[in-house]
């Protein structure tokens, strides 16, 4: 009888060890998803961002395709795509682990205006052409929030942000990663401290 009380109250711990830890995890995962879905964490998010607080973040290209008609070189391009995922470590509170989550940047179809420029140089007095994004159409481009098990998470704090933040914000995201694959310079470039101040 005694040996059958022992295994009965062994396994009784087993199992509410094993209840436990199902339940912090359950616990873990309902507070990261509070995290990304709180208005006022994404605010910070975009702020702490456009405010260039580097050290807050870590952020990893996961991948980045860039497509349309802009390296047509007769200044008629009028279309690029763009499918750009970032991974995105963002250390909210000084004194927790960074949370993760992910950015989607995508458009089949984000207006643009491409200038050119012809010049003679080289030894053999070679045709050079260069061009240049002369327009963007940034809003042309959709964002999409994700959590790391790829869950979509609404993007309040964007949606609600006037609009010059939100061309700001997808901007700053994409600038790089275009003019890297494209090889072009974008125009038009303006200091944002005043915008971003009076929104932040």
């Amino acid at each position: 009888m005694k040996v059958r009380k022992s295994i009965i109250r062994v396994i009784n711990e087993e199992i509410s060890d094993y209840d436990f830890l199902g339940n912090e995890r359950h616990m873990e995962d309902m507070e990261y998803f509070e995290f990304l879905e709180n208005e006022e964490f994404q605010k910070q998010f975009i702020c702490d961002y456009l405010l260039n607080k580097s050290n807050k973040f870590k952020i990893t290209i996961a991948h980045a395709k860039i497509g349309g008609d802009w390296d047509n070189i007769n200044d008629d391009a009028v279309n690029l795509t763009i499918d750009h995922s970032i991974d995105i470590e963002y250390k909210f509170d000084v004194n927790k682990e960074p949370i993760k989550f992910n950015l989607l940047f995508d458009s089949d179809n984000v207006n643009i205006n491409v200038k050119s420029k012809k010049d003679i140089g080289g030894e053999k007095d070679e045709v050079l052409t260069y061009s240049w994004f002369e327009y963007i159409k940034w809003d042309d481009i959709e964002i999409s929030l994700y959590s790391t098990m790829g869950d979509e998470i609404e993007f309040k704090a964007f949606n609600k942000a006037p609009k010059k933040i939100q061309e700001i914000f997808i901007k700053e995201f994409n600038k790089d990663v275009i003019v890297e694959y494209t090889k072009m310079e974008i125009n038009g470039s303006m200091d944002y401290k005043n915008i971003v101040h009076s929104y932040c």
